[in-house]
């Protein structure tokens, strides 16, 4: 087995192993957690660290590749070429997983919410990490 597969199996076990006690904590928090003025400041914080970085890593990728791409090309190597080409398929891999990062946030947020009770106030965490300028 490849060290790629073998991490992400190790990383799927792992969130397995976790999102029990993750949800188990949900509940022992309480219901006003959301509220508090220092814990939608953080949350707050995080989803505009979030947006931006939705709006920079596609410019900082297509710069950076356009530039790693041209200085293969004046080389005259075909092997750099591929070696570059290669590494601009992993950098645009790495903006798609910025853009499925809300998504996973939410999906947490929807099992926190069923895991706890319903006068929990956890619309409030998802607006303000996925919303910032709603919270």
């Amino acid at each position: 087995m490849s060290t790629n597969k073998k991490i992400f199996l190790s990383l799927i076990i792992l969130l397995a192993l976790v999102m029990p006690v993750i949800i188990v904590e949900a509940e022992a928090i309480g219901d006003n957690f959301c509220s508090e003025a220092g814990v939608k400041n953080a949350l707050r914080f995080i989803g505009w660290l979030i947006l931006i970085a939705r709006i920079v890593a596609p410019f900082t990728i297509i710069l950076m590749g356009t530039f790693d791409v041209f200085k293969a090309v004046t080389s005259d190597k075909n092997e750099d070429l591929k070696k570059q080409l290669g590494i601009f398929g992993k950098r645009i891999f790495a903006g798609m997983i910025i853009f499925f990062v809300p998504l996973l946030v939410n999906m947490a947020m929807v099992l926190i919410s069923g895991a706890a009770n319903e006068n929990a106030d956890w619309h409030t965490c998802r607006t303000c990490i996925l919303e910032p300028n709603r919270c």
